[in-house]
């Protein structure tokens, strides 16, 4: 069997995208997800609506079987708290604010809405962040502190009103996780789930101060490690937090969910805590457009030039090079299908891949980065074209 005829062998075709389709072709998947606790999926980039909307579809019907009770975002800890909030009926408020960037989009709310009737039909389904970009986390421990009775440290509320305006002081940040290391921890019992909400709450705040420490000096490799190790961290204790027995979802990018083992990320953290009991399903796409940031590459120094702009707008996606990783995967001539990458042996062999995250660098190719794909995910999402996810330019 040739190589491409190998790979149409193994191919799982699918539906498409749209989470109104029936299930009957998501059987496989959801067979081959089965005994996860934790299932991470990516996306090939921070903006192509496909991917998005396969998510919500796939996560339906993990919750309609019992397979997902929490879905945990590449967000901020503190932040998620008021999606949760709107999703378990908590508040009747859905802000889809800038804290979701670059998922202010229609696929997540339409998402969050269909959790939130999901829980008022008798469902109980959370939703989380594992992120600690931002030092939120502290003000929001010591508010439920408070409402605990229970005493914070004096360090503590001495660091709260002041980390906001401190993010690039490097001589505040050293001065700040010194205070943090000796100051006393609050009597915090982890055998009671209203108590570890706060511990990991403040928990996060330490870990930004590290993660700012790594930025200031600049060490982009130390703090791309710390973010991912202390991701995976946040992701384990938000399902501690809300009980024993709870299976989680993890919405992130392609590079924060798999597998490598030369620069390990949350999904090879994950798996070796986890073992077999986490599970990683990326996806890849042919051709299209998608919304990214733009930037430019100085071509002498490789580096980033000044003024590059977050705002989220559609690019084209750059063609496939003979080759890669998404060349390979056309050539089963399916729309949409899924695939197990390590029954295919042209999946098992180094190849160029379209590395998109939030923004398309000028001067630089979308093929960049290379992987094996096998080594990297336990199944991968094949779109053969996409198109930019759908931006909400007001609030919900």
């Amino acid at each position: 069997m040739d190589d491409f005829a190998d790979l149409r062998g193994h191919a799982i075709p699918l539906a498409g995208a749209e989470p109104d389709l029936l299930e009957d072709d998501l059987a496989p998947l959801l067979e081959r997800l089965t005994g996860a606790r934790l299932v991470g999926m990516g996306e090939a980039t921070h903006g192509d609506h496909e991917s998005f909307a396969f998510k919500q579809r796939l996560i339906q019907a993990l919750v309609r079987r019992g397979q997902c009770d929490v879905v945990i975002f590449e967000r901020g800890v503190a932040e998620m708290d008021a999606y949760d909030h709107y999703v378990t009926g908590a508040t009747d408020v859905l802000s889809m604010g800038g804290e979701l960037y670059p998922w202010r989009v229609e696929e997540v709310r339409d998402l969050f809405h269909w959790l939130r009737d999901w829980n008022a039909a008798g469902g109980s389904v959370h939703v989380a962040g594992m992120d600690m970009q931002s030092p939120a986390g502290l003000p929001l421990a010591l508010r439920r502190l408070d409402e605990l009775g229970i005493t914070a440290p004096a360090e503590w509320r001495r660091l709260a009103p002041e980390a906001g305006g401190k993010a690039s002081d490097a001589a505040w940040l050293a001065s700040a996780l010194a205070m943090w290391q000796h100051a006393e921890r609050p009597a915090l019992d982890p055998a009671y789930p209203g108590q570890r909400w706060p511990a990991l709450l403040a928990e996060t705040f330490r870990q930004w101060l590290d993660l700012r420490s790594c930025y200031v000096r600049p060490d982009w490799s130390q703090y791309e490690r710390q973010r991912d190790r202390f991701m995976a961290d946040n992701a384990l204790a938000q399902l501690d937090r809300f009980g024993r027995g709870r299976k989680a979802v993890l919405w992130a990018h392609n590079l924060h969910v798999w597998l490598e083992l030369q620069s390990p990320r949350i999904g090879r953290h994950l798996r070796d805590r986890l073992g077999a009991a986490y599970r990683c399903l990326c996806f890849w796409f042919g051709t299209g457009r998608y919304n990214a940031g733009s930037g430019k590459i100085n071509p002498e120094t490789k580096l980033t030039e000044p003024g590059f702009d977050w705002t989220l707008r559609p690019h084209l996606a750059e063609p496939m090079p003979s080759g890669s990783v998404e060349y390979l995967l056309d050539q089963a001539h399916l729309d949409c299908f899924a695939i197990e990458p390590d029954r295919v042996p042209v999946l098992r062999r180094d190849r160029p891949f379209r590395c998109g995250g939030g923004a398309i660098f000028e001067g630089e190719s979308q093929f960049s980065c290379r992987c094996i794909p096998a080594e990297v995910c336990d199944l991968l999402v094949y779109f053969r074209e996409v198109e930019p996810s759908r931006l909400l330019e007001t609030t919900a």
